[in-house]
């Protein structure tokens, strides 16, 4: 696939393969499928320490419970590989300012200051909102090949990415 018109002036590297993906985060081809769990190893069977997440529990507003997912250092390491090297290369919409660089909860309302009404929303579970399968399809669109993407959004994400068969055998 080739990139959308967009993405073509955007800096951002050329990964063609698996083998390709895996030499450019400088990990094994075995290590780059450990990490982005296509087959979703990383729910089934017992907790145990070669997983890639630490769970934590906490407590919200009217006795509800969140569930904290945070990466181990070296699945975080990649990921910001990703979004040193790939993520903050893709130019955000203007007005976005929500986990975009050198933008801000203060730059976000400063055009708004001294207007008579300000809406202010919270998007409920924004980041689980985000199916896996957007974020690869996310990936595609900046050109990566079908599997480099599904393994890219597999260490960006959570959730068990590939669930057809077809993409179980390519990954084994």
């Amino acid at each position: 696939m080739r990139p959308v018109a967009a993405a073509k002036g955007w800096d951002i590297p050329a990964i063609g393969s698996t083998a390709d993906l895996a030499a450019w985060l400088n990990v094994s081809t075995g290590e780059l499928r450990w990490f982005a769990d296509l087959k979703g190893l990383e729910y089934k069977g017992v907790p145990s320490p070669v997983r890639n997440y630490h769970y934590k529990l906490l407590s919200k507003q009217f006795g509800q419970i969140r569930l904290l997912e945070a990466p181990k250092p070296r699945l975080k390491e990649l990921q910001r590989i990703i979004l040193r090297e790939i993520l903050e290369r893709v130019l955000a919409h203007p007005v976005a300012h929500g986990f975009v660089k050198d933008r801000s909860i203060k730059t976000f309302a400063t055009p708004h200051v001294g207007q008579q009404v300000v809406l202010r929303m919270d998007l409920q579970d924004f980041f689980p909102s985000f199916a896996a399968a957007r974020i690869q399809a996310f990936f595609r669109t900046l050109g990566y090949p079908e599997l480099v993407a599904a393994l890219l959004a597999g260490i960006c994400t959570k959730e068990t990415l590939i669930k057809l068969s077809a993409f179980h055998s390519r990954s084994s």
